[in-house]
């Protein structure tokens, strides 16, 4: 019983998602951590993360994963169309000075 109420659940979801998206002028939608983590080792969150990718360029909305923290989880993301990322693959909560001297420069690389 209880994929069956996820799936409804998701599907709730996805029509709330659909119908902001139409409705209210939404530029960027982000894909939660929780979902970003575990797209490597769950079909369940790598489908859902592919189809939101997916929708969002359908609706013509820019896309940020948040949390990637492996090369793996970036190389997927890239691969299914996410253009945007953050995360501690790339660098750890800096004070302000840092970030700036470090946007300043362009574009941040991930972590060796």
């Amino acid at each position: 019983m209880a994929p069956r109420g996820r799936r409804t659940h998701f599907q709730t979801l996805e029509t709330v998602l659909v119908y902001s998206c139409l409705r209210f002028p939404v530029d960027r939608l982000k894909i939660a951590r929780d979902f970003v983590g575990r797209i490597a080792d769950s079909q369940a969150d790598a489908a859902i993360v592919r189809a939101t990718i997916s929708m969002a360029r359908g609706l013509g909305i820019e896309v940020v994963a948040e949390g990637v923290e492996t090369k793996e989880q970036l190389e997927l993301l890239r691969r299914w169309g996410c253009e945007q990322v953050q995360g501690y693959l790339f660098s750890r909560p800096l004070p302000v000075d840092q970030i700036t001297q470090l946007l300043q420069i362009g574009s941040l690389r991930p972590a060796a």
